[in-house]
């Protein structure tokens, strides 16, 4: 029946669903709980929709329809760097700017979050927005470390720009030089020499960018660090030199490259063999 003001009441819109005319589907005191289940279970699914529709009718809950709603706003700078929003981004600076730099060292950088996520544009905003290119995670890793990670050479340049220091160790005791090295990076290494990263900066265990290098490393990033004047005879804390390395990984390039007086290699690496 309609309500005072004109509208279905939601139990009339049950006693329309559960009952429509000729349906055979309605409520009897005699029947028993086997055939009544029966019953429902032939209930279509037009119907059992509507049924919902209907629930949530009942409890005053909003259903949805219509067109499309536009995403409400994000209550963080964070989620909206998860939805790649640059302009949501925009607005949390502009609201609140305290945002980029949090202060408690256990919530993660927006620039942090960026870079790992890989979304180079609001990474690139938010550098230009002056977040701190130093800020150190739990880890002791910086922007500039996880640029690395995620093997993104433009963002580096961008933070080194900005005036990240490059040879800040993380707590495993390595420059970003030396993760770069590590991963067999050309192009990040060579934008962290250029940003003026210094090669010969030792690791937690003594270890020079090229030891890390010559596990793995192609031979154009072996000459672009001898090219650097990395020391190839400096030795770790362990007692090894980075071509004790190459051999016990089995990397030939570095082999070759590293077995030949310092001098010559050297010379090598700057193109600048005779003939």
């Amino acid at each position: 029946m309609p309500n005072g003001e004109g509208r279905a009441h939601p139990s009339d819109c049950f006693k329309s669903v559960l009952s429509p005319a000729g349906s055979g589907f309605g409520w009897r005191m005699a029947v028993s709980p086997v055939e009544e289940f029966a019953n429902a279970m032939r209930v279509s699914r037009t119907r059992r929709l509507l049924l919902c529709l209907c629930a949530l009718a009942s409890l005053g809950l909003p259903v949805a329809g219509g067109a499309e709603e536009e995403p409400a706003p994000t209550p963080d700078i964070a989620m909206a760097i998860a939805r790649s929003d640059i302009e949501e981004v925009r607005r949390h600076l502009a609201v609140d700017p305290g945002c980029l730099n949090p202060k408690d060292p256990k919530v993660r950088a927006p620039l942090d979050l960026a870079i790992l996520r890989k979304n180079t544009p609001i990474a690139l905003l938010l550098i230009q927005a002056k977040a701190d290119p130093n800020r150190a995670d739990r880890s002791g890793a910086t922007p500039l470390h996880h640029a690395i990670t995620r093997n993104n050479p433009q963002v580096v340049a961008a933070l080194l720009k900005a005036g990240a220091r490059p040879d800040r160790r993380d707590k495993s005791g390595w420059t970003p030089l030396h993760h770069a090295a590590a991963k067999n990076q050309l192009k990040t290494t060579r934008a962290l020499l250029d940003g003026g990263a210094n090669p010969m900066t030792l690791s937690a265990l003594g270890g020079t960018p090229l030891h890390e290098a010559a596990t793995g490393g192609s031979r154009e990033l072996i000459r672009l660090l001898l090219k650097a004047k990395v020391d190839p005879t400096v030795r770790s804390k362990q007692g090894v030199t980075a071509l004790d390395l190459a051999r016990k990984h089995g990397n030939k390039d570095a082999i070759e490259l590293l077995s030949s007086p310092p001098a010559d290699a050297a010379e090598d690496a700057n193109g600048e063999a005779a003939g």
